[in-house]
C-alpha cells in the first residue's frame, strides 16, 4: 500500500533482519528523517537516520522519486550519502555523533548512529530565556569549530551544509555535540561542483542557494558565526539572499549593547557574502576571538533598534493580542456565501478595510508534495478576513492615530517602484511581525492563522493558485512575471475564489501562528492554531520578488523571526466571531 508523501516509518518497524527496532521519530529534515531506535543486538539505544529527501514519496515502505529528485539522482545521493556515512564512522571525537554502521533497505540508506542523551542547544538557549551569555556561547562556538575541523580534515574531506543551533547538543556533561550530517557531503578545493540545493534559512550562505558554486569549510564558517549571531540576539539571522540584494541585518551589537564590538565585527566576518571575505577556515575564525572580546560584562537584554512599544523578551512565548473594545460588531453571521459567488463583506469603521466573510466548513489544505504542509482536510469556523492587503494609506492613518512611525524606504526596489511604494493604495511593506499584531489592536482585529489565510486563499477545493490549477503569470504581481522590482496597488492581481485580492504576490503576509516544518503532521483537523511556542512566525503568499511558481501556490508556506522587516513583508488582518 503506498503511504503518499513524506511520512515516518511506523513505530516498531525492525530493519535490517531485526537488527534496530523502531521506536519514535525524533525528526525530520530536508533530507532525512530520524527515529529513536534499540539495537536489539547490543541492547542500546541508538539515532537511525533514513536517508529520505523532503519532496520524495512513500510506496509501501520504500523511498520514491518525487518533486525534483528522478530516480537517477536519487540513485546517485544514496550511492554518496553511503559512502560519506562510512567516511564519518572513521571519525572519533567527543564532538561528534558517532556513526556505528551504514546499509541498504527500503531502496534507501539508514546511518545507525550514537543516541546523544540531552538537548538540542536552540532548546537550551529558548530554556534560558532566549539568548546566552557571550562566554557561554562562546563555548558552545569553540567545541563545535573543534568538532568541525575534524570534518574538515578527514580523507576525503567534509562539509556538513547544515550548522545551525538545532544540528547542536548539549550532553548533560556540557560536550556540545555536532549532529545530523543528512547534508555533509565530499567538497574539493577549487572547483565548481554541482550540488544539492540543502539549506537552513538564516543559517545558510549565498553559495547554498545554488547548485553551482565554490564551496569549502568557509561555507561552515557562515554557519558557525550565524548560529553565533542567534545564539547571543535570539534572532535568527536575515536571509543570506535578501542581505545580497541590500536588506540591512542589524549587527549583533545593534541587538544586545553588552556584546562587545571585536565580537560583533568577527561574527559578522563569518557572516560576510562572499565565502573569499570569510576566514578560509574554523580555525581561523576561532582566532578572531582573542581575551579582549571575552570580557566579562552582565548581559543586558536589548530589543531591536527597530522595536517599539512593550514587546516580550527574545525567546519568550508570546500571547497573540486580542482585540480592543473597539472591535467590529457581529452579532450574526452573514448569510451563507460560496466560493465563487457574490460574498458577503462589511467594513471595518476604524481602517475603512472591506472584510470577506469566510463560511464554516470544510477545506483541502496543504498538498502532497509540500513537506511542510502535507494535505489533509480541517474544518474551520466562520470568520472575516481583509479583502485586501492593509495599504499604505491605511497604516498612514493608524500611525497619525497613534504616534507610531512609519516603516523605512525598502530596499531592492527598482527606481520606478521605488517612487511609487508609498502611494496610499500599496501594500504597506518593511513591517515586521509586532508592527503588524499593534496594528491589528489598533483596528480591533487580529492576524488570520495560516489555515484561515489558506482557506480564504484556495476555497475549499484544494486548487494549486487562488485562480485554479494551473499557473498564469498574467494574473500575479511577481518576478516569475518579470516585475521590475516593487509592489503594485491592491485588488488587481490573484483573486481567490471568495474575492480576496493579492492571495499570491504583491507582498508576503504575516500570519499569526508560530511556524513549525512538522506542524501539519500532527495539527488537530479542527481551527488549528499553530504551536503553542516558537521563535520563527508564518508568512504566506509569495510576494513582488517571488522568482519561482511553486513560492506563489496557496499551500506554499513561509517563515521568518517576529522581529525581522523585509521589503516584501506585509499583512492582511482577520476577525473571528
Amino acid at each position: 500500500m503506498a503511504y503518499g508523501f513524506r511520512t515516518p516509518l511506523p513505530d516498531e518497524t525492525r530493519l535490517h533482519s531485526g537488527s534496530f527496532v523502531l521506536e519514535t521519530c525524533l525528526g525530520m529534515g530536508g533530507f532525512g528523517i530520524t527515529y529513536r531506535s534499540l539495537d536489539t543486538g547490543l541492547t542500546r539505544q541508538v539515532a537511525v537516520k533514513e536517508f529520505f529527501p523532503s519532496t520524495c514519496i512513500r510506496n509501501g515502505q520504500n523511498l520514491a522519486p518525487g518533486g525534483e529528485w528522478s530516480a537517477s539522482n536519487l540513485e546517485g545521493h544514496k550511492l554518496k550519502f553511503m559512502e560519506e556515512g562510512r567516511v564519518l564512522a572513521r571519525l572519533h571525537h567527543p564532538g561528534i555523533v558517532q556513526v556505528y554502521s551504514v546499509f541498504e533497505e527500503n531502496d534507501t540508506v539508514y546511518l545507525v548512529m550514537e543516541f546523544v542523551n540531552g538537548q538540542t542547544i536552540e532548546d537550551y538557549r529558548v530554556a534560558r530565556g532566549g539568548q546566552l551569555s557571550v562566554d557561554e556561547a562562546l563555548r558552545v562556538i569553540r567545541q563545535a569549530g573543534e568538532a568541525l575541523q575534524v570534518v574538515h580534515c578527514t580523507t576525503p574531506p567534509l562539509i556538513h551544509r547544515d550548522i545551525k543551533p538545532a544540528n547542536l547538543m548539549m550532553k548533560p556533561d556540557g560536550q556540545v555535540v555536532l549532529i545530523d550530517f543528512g547534508a555533509a557531503r565530499e567538497f574539493r578545493f577549487d572547483t565548481d561542483d554541482e550540488h544539492t540545493v540543502i539549506l537552513s534559512r538564516g543559517f545558510a550562505p549565498v553559495e547554498q542557494h545554488t547548485r553551482h558554486g565554490m564551496r569549502g569549510p568557509f561555507t561552515d564558517v557562515y554557519g558557525l558565526a550565524a548560529t553565533f549571531y542567534s545564539l547571543i540576539t535570539g534572532e535568527i539571522p536575515m536571509d543570506a539572499r535578501l542581505r545580497e540584494i541590500g536588506e540591512p541585518m542589524p549587527t549583533p551589537r545593534e541587538l544586545r549593547d553588552d556584546i562587545p564590538e571585536a565580537l560583533s565585527n568577527a561574527i559578522l566576518k563569518g557572516m560576510s557574502l562572499l565565502g573569499k571575505d570569510r576566514p578560509q577556515t574554523v580555525k581561523q575564525f576561532l582566532a578572531l576571538f582573542d581575551a579582549s572580546v571575552t570580557a566579562r560584562r552582565t548581559p543586558i537584554r536589548r530589543r531591536s533598534m527597530f522595536l517599539r512599544g512593550d514587546l516580550s523578551q527574545p525567546g519568550a512565548p508570546m500571547v497573540l493580542p486580542q482585540p480592543s473594545a473597539r472591535v467590529i460588531s457581529v452579532s450574526q453571521p452573514p448569510p451563507a456565501n460560496v466560493a465563487g459567488q457574490s460574498p458577503a463583506s462589511q467594513i471595518n469603521p476604524i481602517d475603512g478595510a472591506e472584510m470577506i466573510w469566510i463560511p464554516p466548513g470544510e477545506f483541502l489544505m496543504g498538498d502532497d508534495d509540500i513537506s511542510d504542509n502535507p494535505r489533509r482536510t480541517v474544518t474551520l469556523s466562520g470568520y472575516w478576513i481583509y479583502k485586501n492587503l492593509v495599504t499604505v494609506g491605511q497604516y498612514r492613518k493608524y500611525c497619525e492615530a497613534t504616534g507610531t512611525k512609519m516603516p523605512r524606504k525598502p530596499t531592492g526596489f527598482s527606481d520606478r517602484y521605488l517612487k511609487e511604494w508609498r502611494l496610499p493604495d500599496h501594500p504597506v511593506v518593511n513591517v515586521n511581525w509586532h508592527d503588524t499584531t499593534a496594528y491589528c489592536k489598533w483596528a480591533g482585529v487580529v492576524l488570520p492563522t495560516e489555515a484561515q489565510w489558506e482557506k480564504a486563499a484556495r476555497g475549499t477545493d484544494g486548487r494549486k493558485y487562488p485562480w485554479g490549477e494551473t499557473w498564469e503569470a498574467s494574473k500575479v504581481w511577481s518576478s516569475v512575471k518579470q516585475v521590475e522590482g516593487g509592489t503594485t496597488a491592491v485588488g488587481r492581481y490573484s483573486i481567490s475564489p471568495y474575492g480576496c485580492s493579492d492571495m499570491s504576490g504583491n507582498a508576503r503576509q504575516w500570519c499569526a501562528n508560530w511556524y513549525d516544518e512538522g506542524y501539519g503532521q500532527h495539527a488537530p483537523d479542527v481551527d488549528p492554531m499553530g504551536p503553542e511556542t516558537g521563535n520563527r512566525r508564518g508568512l504566506r503568499g509569495g510576494g513582488w520578488n517571488s522568482y519561482l511558481p511553486s513560492q506563489c501556490r496557496c499551500a506554499h508556506r513561509d517563515f521568518d523571526g517576529p522581529r525581522n522587516r523585509n521589503s516584501v513583508y506585509g499583512f492582511r488582518c482577520a476577525r473571528t466571531l
